[in-house]
């Protein structure tokens, strides 16, 4: 990979499929903009989409309003909702969580924590908010194009409601080249002054790491080879993990820096991340308990296959894959 690398193009790249955090259809830009539009609405009488709640083992209708508010008492302060970014319809789920959340507890502070800014960009989604630059400007002072990279305006209604409503948006996201250093050359051989800035991190997590093995295609079968060429004793998969864990503890640190301090204490947060830093919660979900000594409600949703109506899946999920599983059409049906 060369120095003008994109996040991105590290994502879509064999490096990026390494870290479990494959992109899914890449969509022209003009593609992507038609196929939010076409499902911002209200969700059209028989479109197949259903929840799959964990906890009693049943479908549940999407509809998080009702949902939410049979369990608002019990609902913990983080909410974690894991993304396939190309897929419009996920887009339109995380927005009716928020709006679900926001509609319920009108006087309860409501922040949206995402993987797609930097933490460091924080005083420009303070500024689109607070109304003193406006959607393009923030595109453009956040550098999106080079720091995420995917198709910008899939996520703007999300970015448009909470700038309506004054719901702050928290950037939680690591600079992508502390991370790319992190997978060429290992935390240890990060300047000193870098090093200071990480997060606490655990290396040691046996479901995160082998979820990491198994997104490698690493098994006793290969002899510990992966479907990459990286062996697990190698000092190559070593700095991959370290970068994979290095993104969500980043992120979970920023989460729980926002839920501990004081004038929080009451506040819920929203995180928006990619489908593999949620899965099985021992990417951010786990991290952020860790550090605030409270449990998160992630919710998953999946593109998948349907059959008549329903989703064709092999099994349904179990309790520690997510809260909810929402299961969603894929974005290749949608095109």
């Amino acid at each position: 990979m060369t120095g003008d690398t994109t996040r991105r193009d590290f994502l879509r790249s064999s490096s990026g499929a390494l870290l479990g955090l494959g992109a899914g259809l890449a969509l022209p830009a003009q593609k992507s903009d038609a196929l939010w539009s076409s499902f911002v609405g209200p969700r059209k009488y028989g479109e197949e989409e259903s929840i799959f709640d964990t906890k009693i083992g049943s479908y549940l209708p999407p509809r998080p309003l009702q949902l939410f508010e049979r369990r608002l008492r019990n609902l913990p302060r983080a909410v974690i909702v894991g993304e396939t970014h190309t897929n419009p319809l996920h887009h339109r789920a995380e927005l009716e969580v928020i709006e679900s959340l926001h509609q319920l507890e009108p006087e309860r502070p409501l922040v949206i924590g995402m993987e797609h800014f930097y933490r460091q960009h924080q005083p420009y989604l303070n500024a689109y908010i607070n109304r003193k630059i406006n959607l393009t400007k923030l595109h453009e002072l956040t550098q999106w194009d080079s720091t995420f990279g995917y198709e910008f305006n899939m996520w703007a209604p999300i970015l448009q409601y909470c700038r309506e409503n004054t719901v702050p948006i928290l950037g939680l996201n690591c600079p992508y080249p502390v991370v790319h250093a992190v997978s060429q050359y290992g935390i240890d051989q990060l300047p000193a002054e870098v090093q200071a800035r990480l997060p606490e991190m655990d290396l040691r997590n046996e479901r995160h790491l082998e979820r990491f093995k198994l997104n490698l295609g690493l098994s006793e079968e290969n002899g510990g080879v992966g479907n990459h060429g990286f062996n697990v004793n190698s000092p190559a998969f070593e700095r991959y993990y370290q970068a994979a864990t290095l993104w969500d503890e980043y992120m979970a640190e920023s989460a729980s820096k926002y839920l501990t301090r004081p004038e929080n204490s009451s506040s819920r947060i929203v995180v928006l991340a990619g489908a593999a830093h949620v899965a099985g919660r021992d990417g951010i979900p786990d991290r952020i308990s860790r550090r605030i000594g409270e449990s998160c409600f992630t919710i998953l949703p999946q593109g998948v296959q349907w059959e008549n109506h329903n989703p064709k899946i092999t099994a349904p999920p179990r309790r520690d894959f997510a809260d909810w599983v929402w299961y969603t059409r894929r974005e290749i049906d949608l095109v």
